[in-house]
């Protein structure tokens, strides 16, 4: 409620099929800018890199350029949220930069921080899907899956400003 929006659809994929780029339907004339933060009714879609008039692009948080800062509902314990090549193509991303003393399990929900000053804070993320760890039970990384569904995702918000 504190954020200005405008509905915009998707118009097109990635054309290598990995859903990490979306096109959508409106552009600078609407109000949209490269920075903007995408979101589905699902959680985090991505972020705004790309404008025309009457239209956009959106790197997902697939992406491998994109990452974030994010809390982990069940424990409030921070750690990056990052898209990776190897996970692409499964449509995951990865978390990283976790404290080893965290205690993290599969089926935790993440969180959008606000730390980074792309996403406002509390916006759904993802689930933790696996663990890595290595033979110390220090976590290395963890495999997450996206709250979103990126192959059918008709509809999105963009958040294009504050309401003051």
């Amino acid at each position: 409620a504190d954020y200005s929006t405008v509905a915009a659809k998707v118009t097109g994929y990635s054309q290598n099929g990995l859903y990490d780029k979306l096109k959508l339907n409106k552009g600078t004339a609407d109000g949209i800018n490269a920075g903007n933060t995408v979101i589905s009714t699902d959680g985090v879609v991505g972020i705004i890199s790309e404008t025309g008039i009457n239209w956009s692009v959106v790197d997902t948080i697939i992406a491998p350029k994109n990452a974030t800062g994010i809390i982990v509902s069940r424990t409030g314990s921070i750690g990056v949220i990052e898209g990776d090549g190897e996970f692409c193509a499964d449509r995951l991303c990865k978390l990283t930069f976790v404290d080893n003393n965290t205690n993290i399990i599969i089926g935790d929900i993440l969180e959008t921080a606000g730390t980074s000053g792309i996403y406002p804070p509390g916006l759904s993320v993802g689930t933790i899907r696996d663990i890595s760890a290595d033979n110390m039970g220090k976590v290395n990384y963890a495999t997450v899956e996206p709250k979103v569904d990126f192959s059918k995702l008709y509809e999105v918000l963009v958040i294009n400003g504050v309401i003051q």
